[in-house]
Order: structure tokens, then sequence, then C-alpha cells
């Protein structure tokens, strides 16, 4: 997506998934030293997270123009699995953030960070942080991290378009992490003239 379209979506379909609400809630809740964190720096996750629920277009509907008798819908889906590059718990976190807030698993590099931040997790939120690696779809980056490890940065990307198949994006987070480039377009038509105008008709088991 080239553009935020905020202003085209009905307003039910912004609501924050509920994983993401409960990580919030959980954040807010959880201590200060809990795997390292300090308040300040629990307190701007918070509040990142919080930014993440009120822009995410998880779930969007936005209608197309289409000629008569069809009916055109984009429609917006999570990718299915990021990878986490993250080296610190909080930088994990903001990751998860923006996994959760897209309805995406994260899969991360750092094994025994991840199992660290997998027991303080909440048990119906681990799901999203599995164990085993997983094949990805698209890479996260911490902006600061990156800063520090230019040249990590640079051999990363270097393997990722020497690898086979399709290609894989890397998105770095400048402030907040680009959550429309962590989801898929899917443009949907309907024949709505086969059907009388109702496509509820569509939902009907044919037997």
């Amino acid at each position: 997506m080239r553009w935020h379209p905020e202003q085209q979506l009905i307003p039910w379909q912004l609501r924050a998934p509920w994983q993401l609400r409960h990580f919030i809630a959980w954040l807010r809740e959880v201590p200060d030293d809990t795997l390292g964190l300090t308040a300040q720096r629990r307190s701007d996750l918070v509040a990142q997270a919080e930014r993440y629920a009120d822009t995410t277009i998880l779930g969007a509907r936005i209608p197309l123009t289409g000629y008569v008798g069809e009916s055109n819908e984009l429609r917006l889906r999570p990718r299915g699995v990021l990878r986490a590059t993250a080296r610190s718990a909080a930088a994990l976190l903001a990751q998860l953030a923006a996994a959760l807030a897209t309805g995406n698993t994260l899969s991360a590099d750092q094994s025994e960070l991840a199992a660290a931040l997998r027991a303080a997790l909440p048990a119906v939120l681990r799901a999203a942080l599995p164990e085993q690696p997983l094949r990805h779809e698209v890479v996260l980056v911490d902006a600061s991290e990156a800063r520090l490890h230019p040249q990590w940065l640079r051999q990363l990307c270097q393997q990722l378009a020497a690898a086979d198949g399709a290609i894989v994006q890397v998105v770095v987070a400048n402030e907040d992490y680009a959550l429309e480039r962590l989801m898929v377009e899917q443009s949907v038509s309907t024949n709505t003239a086969a059907v009388g105008g109702d496509t509820r008709l569509l939902a009907l088991d044919g037997t």
C-alpha cells in the first residue's frame, strides 16, 4: 500500500485485535524490572502499542469502483510470519506489538531472549511467539540496533537478496513499524448480478 486509507474505513473495522489489547493490559501491569525494562522504556512501549491499536487497519474492507453487477473490495489480512531480529527485550517487545497489531506470528532470531519473553507473557499470547523457527515473509529490524550494527544489516540484506524464492522485504522501524507493510492486500470481486443483487446467497450451502 502506498497510502493509508483511514478515511475510507468503516469504524467497526478499525478495532484493534484482542491479542494486542491483552498485550497492552499486560504491559501496563508488569513490574518495571521484568526482562530488564526500565519504567520509562515500558511506558514508551505501552504508548507505541496504543498507537498501533489506534491505527491498525487489519481486517479493513475498502470498497472499490467497478462495473454494474459486481461488488469489489480491497481487504487487508495478515502476511503470516514475521522474523524478529531484535537483540534486546525492549526491541523484541516492540516487534511483538507490531505482529499482534497485524495478526501475524513472530519468529525470533534470539532463541534465549524469546524464551525469556515467552515465559513472562500471559499464556494466551505465547502462541504468537512460537519456540520453533518458522518460514517468514517479512524481516523486522529495530532502527537503533541497525545504527549500532550497520555491517550486520548490510549482511542481512545481502543474504535475503541471494536466497531463492520470493523476495523477503526488510522493514526497519523509525519510530514505529509501518503496519500496512506487514499485511497483504486482497482484492475480492463478487458477481452480484448472478445472485439477484443479494450477496448473502453466496454464503448459503449449495447442497
